[in-house]
């Protein structure tokens, strides 16, 4: 006896929502608890059966749709073509009360979607999607008749502000109480069950290995049936939903999934549940998507989870989340600054207090005692500006470039002095008064050497190049820091050479 997979929502949908493209309740509805959108779904699931070679068979209510193809031949002028238009044989009582005994030409061929809808699962998904939304749909319908005959709402008090008002709230704290999905029914039927129920919508698909397949996996498809406390929950701690022994992220959208993510086997420390996620009308988001709306979410995570991919960061793993990018860390991050801030400061401390994040180690944060969380150059900036303490909030230049400022040297003194006499008596200061002078020390890194710099309104001049009286390397590094100071211009602008030039050759150099 064959077996077929049942699928039984209350409330009756309309028989034209399976028949005509684009026709649906999902299409102009904004719902944040809907999950369907497009009105094409349960044409192209159909389509996804046929195709299969399952013939689907329908009850909206007790009005029978049984779906098939017939044959056509097309020609073109060049050749023929052979075409399956899909069809529907009606049968029962309609909801006015008519009887119907008809056949329908559903006026599209079986190779619509054919590349995109390929999978039973997909057929399977749609059609448990829409019974869920319907469920949902209908027991809200049934508290807003209630609720009205409970407060006396009639046709002519209904537009009255306070009663909208009023029903408006009652219906955001229904919402968020409701799990109005329990009164879907997704089961394996003997074949002499297939038969209509007052009331409901029922869909009977044929059992094959892949159809029992989704079945099997039915939590993994929906958090619905396997972790209806996590619907709400955006980032999911990972619970084995994925497929081949995969560690990849499992991502659903208002608790149907997805997809796993593809381009990369770099184990994710959790899956996500994003209820905005933009799909396309056949139900596909790119990789690249993904990983914006998922570190979108994660900017605004709760302490615990932040707490668990800093301490990823400590342990030295590898993991997914380490490779968001800055348009989703940063671009996307929605909510309250100040809130977000706060709860990524105490995540930090908790995690690694007295520590610095830098995106490499940092020899000069440990000889301060501090510790170090390396992580990518994404990161560093995220953290910059949610205010956790990072190698350039903490430290000066000075501190980072391993330098220590000191009284000026004599020799720097009596070099700098010799530019800016001359640059008086050439009249190339600019109205400008002497700078001050300062000496500094450098441990010199990969093989350079800073030998001098200009910062508001002080020239700088290394001890390396001082203690011999006025060499030609220290009077060419007091010549060219002070030419900044007085030109307010940068290395390489045409500004700084000209000063220069013009210097040297009115003092013969």
């Amino acid at each position: 006896m064959t077996a077929y997979l049942k699928i039984e929502n209350p409330g009756v949908c309309p028989s034209e929502f399976f028949t005509i493209l684009g026709a649906g309740s999902k299409a102009k509805v904004t719902s944040s608890r809907t999950i369907g959108k497009f009105g094409t779904g349960s044409k192209h699931a159909v389509a996804v059966c046929l195709r299969h070679g399952l013939t689907p068979i329908v009850f909206c209510s007790n009005l029978r749709l049984d779906f098939f193809t017939r044959e056509q031949h097309v020609n073109d002028g060049i050749s023929n073509h052979r075409l399956e238009r899909v069809c529907v044989k009606y049968g029962g009582k309609a909801q006015d009360g008519t009887h119907r005994s008809s056949t329908e030409d559903l006026g599209f061929v079986l190779d619509h979607g054919i590349t995109d809808w390929l999978g039973m699962d997909l057929a399977c998904r749609e059609f448990v999607s829409n019974a869920i939304d319907r469920a949902m749909e209908q027991a809200e319908y049934e508290f807003i008749i209630k609720w009205s005959v409970e407060h006396g709402v009639t046709e002519e008090n209904k537009q009255d502000p306070v009663i909208v008002m009023q029903l408006n709230v009652d219906l955001v704290i229904y919402r968020q109480n409701s799990s109005d999905y329990r009164n879907v029914t997704v089961e394996v039927v003997n074949a002499n069950q297939v038969r209509a129920k007052g009331g409901t919508t029922r869909v009977f698909i044929p059992m094959d290995e892949k159809v029992f397949e989704f079945y099997h996996n039915l939590g993994k498809w929906f958090l619905h049936f396997s972790e209806p406390h996590n619907l709400h929950k955006v980032i999911l701690p990972k619970n084995n939903r994925n497929s081949n022994g995969r560690l990849a992220a499992v991502i659903y959208r208002r608790g149907v999934r997805v997809r796993e993510f593809e381009s990369s086997e770099v184990p994710s420390l959790f899956d996500y549940n994003l209820p905005d996620l933009e799909l396309d009308e056949c139900r596909k988001v790119d990789d690249w998507r993904v990983k914006v709306y998922a570190g979108a979410a994660f900017v605004d995570a709760e302490k615990g989870i932040i707490k668990q991919i800093l301490q990823s960061f400590l342990d030295g793993s590898k993991r997914w989340e380490h490779e968001f990018d800055a348009y989703g860390l940063e671009t996307y991050a929605r909510g309250d600054v100040e809130k977000r801030k706060k709860v990524w400061q105490d995540a930090f401390s908790e995690i690694a207090a007295h520590s610095i994040i830098n995106k490499g180690d940092s020899q000069i944060a440990k000889a301060k005692g501090y510790g170090v969380v390396q992580v990518p150059e994404v990161y560093v900036e995220v953290a910059g500006r949610l205010g956790l303490p990072t190698l350039q909030s903490v430290f000066s230049t000075d501190d980072r470039e391993g330098r220590v400022i000191i009284d000026p040297h004599p020799d720097a003194l009596a070099a700098v002095n010799w530019v800016w006499d001359n640059a008086t008596r050439f009249g190339m200061t600019n109205g400008k008064d002497k700078p001050k002078v300062y000496s500094f020390t450098q441990i010199m890194e990969a093989g350079g050497q800073l030998l001098g710099f200009y910062r508001s309104g002080t020239v700088y001049i290394n001890t390396d190049i001082t203690g011999g009286g006025l060499n030609q390397q220290l009077l060419a590094t007091a010549l060219e820091e002070t030419s900044h100071y007085v030109t307010n211009a940068i290395d390489f602008s045409r500004d700084l050479q000209d000063w220069i030039l013009n210097f040297a050759v009115k003092a013969n150099l």
